[in-house]
């Protein structure tokens, strides 16, 4: 999958920079599919609900 190989190269190119970033890969998975999984995992959920609008 060329898309998964140029964003493991982003994010290893962001991790190189000592930025701070959390990922998940799920393996197999379409967009609907890894959301609803997502959705489940306390830590995700939580992030992702915290996050706010740039002023």
């Amino acid at each position: 999958m060329e898309y998964g190989r140029n964003f493991n190269a982003l994010v290893k190119a962001t991790e190189a920079q000592n930025a701070r970033i959390n990922y998940f890969v799920f393996e197999g998975g379409s967009h609907m599919y890894t959301w609803s999984v997502a959705y489940t995992i306390e830590g995700i959920r939580d992030w992702l609900f915290s996050q706010t609008k740039a002023e």
